[in-house]
């Protein structure tokens, strides 16, 4: 039996009794198509088909189709290449499928190779696999329009002989507009998703809106990452959001997080906010670096939208800043919480200064307040924080009649005389010549306060002040 098995290897490969080879076939086929193609190496031809007979022999359906199409080309010889087409078609090789399918109506179409897969490669590697298989044969791996119009031919006639998984590429081959959407129009109605999305992009209406369910809900439809996206452009532009969401959100739980933000917004449109909440969720614990989902989490954490309140997590999820593009509104609750936990080392005042900068009058008087109430230690330490600034920006604030700035600038005098005369931080200092360098609170006493309005305990610490 052995003798017998070595005998046909030689007969197949001219691989002779040597010691067999311990890779992989998928190895072998790699290596097959690298020699054939003269990718990254020298083309071999004679090296290849060696190779590729080995992997066959293993029952590796890439290489035995490859071996058949060599053979239909007459580059190698097979008795029955259409048996070998066959035997790897229904090993679910989709050259072969489509190798086989074209025996018998297209024989010089018969070239469809089986080659590295794209994932195995570098965006280099691929681009030169693409162009060098054109160049081995392959012609549906061509881009110039001569062979293009000739490939759109064979599939259109595919197409229309009940074969609607090739109406989609048929239809983008064409170059007559009529054409083109007839062979959609045959693709779709046969509830293949490539063509019913490529109609629904031509068209409208309620048939349109058919087309985009079939591809929306075609779970087996994507092969590559643009399918997947144009799945999901499908799916929103689907009159059927309940249904929609249903299907995105099963697309979402097998790991597409993209599938997942869609369903965020679908469920939001249909007022599903819980489900919404939860995909959320979903894609910003599975993966942490979808910077989006997280702020958008966080968010719904501030609000309560979808979810209990908790301020706590948001904090803890993103940390104590907010800044547009997230609302104000969202971000002032996010302030008034930070305002009471101040015990807690939470300081609100980047968040108002942040949109204070931006043009928003309410954090602007919030800061100011903020500023007004809870000094520092001797202020002047952070921006804005001195008497001087808290006054410039009520009176900014009070030019525009907002709130109570205007009463606020007023009882900056007083303000300024008591914190003189009770603040306990020593914010002057010795040089060491025994001169002093004035406080900051002694120096917003003299800025707004005239002489005249002193009570007679400003007038006793300022006596007793050494600074000059």
């Amino acid at each position: 039996m052995v003798a017998r098995l070595i005998a046909i290897l030689v007969v197949m490969g001219g691989i002779g009794a040597a010691q067999p080879s311990f890779k992989k076939p998928s190895q072998l086929h790699a290596e097959a198509v690298r020699a054939h193609l003269g990718l990254g190496r020298r083309a071999d031809l004679a090296a290849a088909v060696k190779l590729y007979t080995e992997a066959c022999a293993q029952k590796y359906p890439p290489s035995c189709n490859n071996l058949a199409v060599l053979a239909v080309a007459g580059k190698t010889s097979s008795e029955k290449p259409e048996v070998v087409f066959a035997a790897a078609c229904k090993k679910l090789d989709s050259a072969a499928c489509e190798n086989e399918r074209r025996l018998g109506t297209h024989r010089e179409a018969v070239l469809r190779l089986s080659l590295i897969p794209a994932i195995a490669l570098d965006d280099k590697a691929r681009g030169e696999q693409h162009a060098l298989a054109c160049k081995a044969g392959d012609l549906f791996e061509c881009d110039d329009p001569t062979t293009k119009a000739w490939v759109g031919k064979v599939l259109a006639d595919e197409c229309r002989s009940g074969h609607p998984a090739e109406c989609a590429d048929a239809g983008r081959a064409s170059a007559d507009a009529t054409e083109q959407l007839g062979l959609f129009d045959a693709g779709c109605m046969a509830k293949d998703a490539r063509a019913c999305f490529e109609y629904a992009a031509r068209r409208s209406g309620v048939k349109a809106q058919t087309a985009w369910g079939v591809a929306c809900t075609d779970a087996d439809w994507p092969s590559l990452a643009s399918d997947r996206a144009d799945r999901l452009t499908a799916c929103r532009q689907w009159f059927a959001p309940a249904k929609a969401l249903a299907a995105v959100e099963a697309y979402c739980k097998a790991g597409e997080d993209d599938a997942c933000m869609l369903g965020v917004e679908l469920a939001d449109r249909l007022g599903h906010a819980r489900r919404a909440f939860e995909l959320t969720k979903l894609v910003c614990e599975r993966t942490p670096t979808a910077t989006g989902a997280c702020e958008a989490l966080g968010a719904r954490y501030l609000t309560g939208d979808g979810t209990a309140r908790a301020i706590d997590k948001r904090i803890e999820l993103l940390g104590q800043g907010c800044a547009a593009p997230t609302k104000w509104a969202d971000c002032k609750v996010l302030a008034r919480y930070e305002e009471s936990h101040a015990k807690a080392d939470m300081d609100p005042i980047a968040i108002y200064q942040g949109f204070c900068t931006g043009g928003e009058r309410e954090a602007c008087y919030l800061a100011t307040r903020w500023a007004e109430t809870n000094p520092v230690h001797c202020r002047g330490l952070h921006s804005g924080s001195t008497l001087e600034d808290i006054a410039r920006a009520y009176d900014q604030l009070c030019t525009q009649h907002y709130g109570d700035a205007c009463a606020r600038r007023a009882g900056m005098c007083a303000r300024a005389m008591d914190e003189y005369a009770h603040d306990t931080d020593t914010c002057g200092w010795g040089v060491g010549d025994g001169s002093w360098t004035s406080s900051t609170q002694r120096n917003s006493l003299l800025a707004l306060c005239p002489r005249a309005k002193w009570t007679k305990e400003v007038e006793k610490v300022f006596a007793e002040d050494h600074a000059p």
